[in-house]
């Protein structure tokens, strides 16, 4: 073998098994918060780009046929991701980098699907591994021989929920599934060698793929039903049907059978019709607050794409916004009692299409709409089981947030980069084009490590600061937080316990300052709490008044707010407005009882005795005196 062919040779089985490594990030998981989880995720991506763009260069720059086409979806992509960095609301250095990385990650599977096709079975194997392992984990966690990532539930797989668990696995089933109905001569082939070939034949890719899929399948199965995930199982349904009905002939024996039995076919459909309305209506009242929660937040988000239709609320920056819209609602009297219940503060849209149009508005929703749907066409011609796995990732995001968590962010791009070259389409540039971009992608991905080291390490050292926070050494915190705002000034619950802690250490302005940052990224009330604390302490109190309505009226099946707004009325001699709350915080019927709950109660019992009993005091005198 000459020396240009071993070079060759290693560029290529480095840059595949690197490829491979990307799609293990899943697993890159400490038992540690969930913040500094997600950094180890993204952590790890930041520092396999650098030396991926590396070896893709290498391969590249030695190929003797330097034959990529960018096609108008690759041209998309990269509008779609300046766009997505352009409309940041965070304006950090960290906040532009995952979808850089991303995007960098796009243009090596793009390079290396246009140097070797082949890479691409390599790569399903590996996603169908990531499955496996994953169920496993799942079986462990169920039968007490690991532990979960979350107190309250029992199978989170390298999640800390099992919700994403339970949709990452509906993801790979369609792709399994699809592997298991095309494959089917594979067995026979095997059982048709000896000897030696049959270990030859046992290497082929194909081979691999479809025991992988078998094992996934069966795996899948005992796994999925015990994560109780609604919207997985649709996907997973969904997105099979869709493979049957292409990859079988079970359509065409439809038909015939319509043909020949109509009243029969009638009455079959009709039963299963039934059965399918049954069945969703079952699903709904099985969780019937969570499912009213998410059609709130639903309503919600779409009020906000008709607030800022054309270019949204910026990237990062919808919890914030929706707290505002939820608001706004509240005020106007448009909620009913049963909103007003399951009401809450959350971080995602549970509906990544509308997370998007919020975010980014028509403009970014049209970008990433024309980038999915030119993927389906360019799987779909190619007739690649990756075509429904695409499908299952686009159902799940219909109900849930899987584009937010980067191990489903992985595989929308290896979708996507697999979809684009079918040699047919795009146009071919000149060789000094891939070179200059993967050159500077390269640069970027080296100046991007060090960055993930500081955000990591700050994320640490927040960690470490927060056992005196708790502990209530105020002003130690303050100062400590000041050195790590830098790092994390787009993380809102840093900056609640940032701008308490200067709330408690009586700097009350450079408190607001920091809620009010962290309100941008957050709807949770408690952040006009504090600001409210801050204007009662410096004596404004109409302004902390204002304050404690606003948080209330954000989420009015709290208590705090009232409780809060009861004190100040008593505390600054509002007789007629404190007796008004204190009816109104005795009467209140929580959400979830707790003991907070009876506490806060409790204490404004005791205010209004005290007050009732100094006003019969004070009555006694009068009559004494006279």
């Amino acid at each position: 073998m000459r020396v240009r062919d071993l070079a060759v040779f290693l560029a290529k089985t480095t840059t595949v098994l690197l490829s491979v490594a990307v799609f293990f990030i899943v697993f890159r998981v400490r038992k540690d918060t969930p913040l500094i989880a997600v950094a180890e995720k993204e952590q790890a991506l930041f520092w396999l780009m650098p030396c991926l763009t590396f070896f893709v260069l290498l391969w590249f720059c030695m190929a003797r046929e330097k034959r990529v086409r960018w096609t108008v979806a690759d041209l998309l992509a990269c509008v779609l991701l300046a766009y997505v960095v352009f409309r940041s609301g965070s304006r950090t250095e960290y906040a532009w980098a995952v979808p850089v990385a991303l995007g960098c990650l796009y243009l090596n599977l793009r390079i290396v699907f246009s140097l070797s096709r082949g890479v691409v079975p390599v790569l399903v194997l590996a996603l169908l591994s990531t499955g496996i392992a994953e169920a496993v984990t799942g079986l462990m966690q169920l039968y007490g021989m690991a532990s979960s990532n979350h107190s309250l539930f029992g199978m989170t797989g390298s999640f800390f929920n099992p919700g994403p668990y339970s949709n990452y696995l509906a993801v790979i089933v369609p792709v399994a599934f699809y592997y298991v109905l095309t494959l089917r001569a594979v067995p026979a082939v095997l059982s048709a060698s000896k000897g030696r070939a049959r270990f030859v034949r046992l290497s082929n890719p194909d081979t691999l793929i479809y025991y992988a899929s078998w094992l996934f399948l069966l795996l899948a199965l005992v796994v999925l039903p015990a994560t109780r995930g609604r919207i997985a199982w649709l996907a997973v349904l969904g997105s099979g049907l869709v493979a049957v009905c292409r990859e079988t002939p079970a359509p065409a024996y439809i038909r015939k059978f319509y043909r020949r039995r109509k009243f029969l076919f009638a009455t079959i459909g009709s039963a299963v019709l039934v059965l399918v309305v049954v069945s969703l209506v079952g699903l709904y009242r099985y969780k019937k607050d969570s499912a009213g929660g998410r059609w709130l937040i639903w309503n919600v988000s779409a009020q906000l794409i008709r607030e800022n239709p054309a270019f949204g609320v910026g990237t990062g920056c919808f919890a914030g916004a929706y707290g505002n819209a939820q608001e706004a609602s509240f005020v106007s009297g448009a909620m009913t009692e049963d909103q007003v219940r399951v009401a809450g503060a959350p971080d995602y849209a549970f509906n990544d299409f509308l997370q998007i149009t919020v975010e980014t508005g028509a403009a970014g929703a049209l970008l990433f709409l024309s980038v999915v749907v030119l993927s389906f066409r360019g799987l779909a011609r190619r007739r690649d089981g990756l075509l429904y796995g695409l499908t299952s990732l686009m159902i799940v995001s219909l109900a849930s947030y899987p584009l937010n968590l980067l191990p489903f962010c992985i595989l929308l791009v290896f979708f996507i980069a697999a979809a684009q070259d079918d040699g047919r389409s795009g146009r071919r540039f000149p060789a000094v084009v891939s070179v200059a971009l993967l050159s500077g992608a390269f640069a970027w991905s080296c100046c991007a490590v060090s960055g993930a080291e500081k955000r990591y390490r700050a994320l640490q050292d927040w960690k470490l600061l927060q056992g005196a926070y708790q502990l209530q050494d105020y002003r130690f915190v303050a100062g400590e937080y000041e050195e790590l705002y830098p790092e994390l000034c787009d993380e809102p619950r840093f900056l609640f316990e940032y701008g308490h802690a200067l709330n408690k250490s009586e700097r009350y302005f450079l408190s607001d300052w920091a809620l009010r940052r962290g309100a941008r990224f957050s709807g949770d009330p408690m952040f006009w709490n504090v600001m409210g604390n801050n204007s009662k302490a410096r004596g404004d109190v109409v302004a902390a008044e204002r304050y404690y309505q606003k948080a209330y009226r954000r989420l009015p099946n709290r208590l705090y707010p009232l409780y809060l707004l009861a004190k100040l009325y008593f505390e600054t001699g509002q007789d007629d407005k404190a007796r008004e709350m204190a009816d109104r915080v005795l009467s209140f019927d929580p959400k979830v009882p707790s003991t907070a709950v009876r506490e806060m109660k409790g204490e404004i019992r005791r205010l209004q005795n005290r007050e009732l009993s100094e006003t019969d005091s004070s009555v006694s005198s009068e009559m004494y005196g006279k």
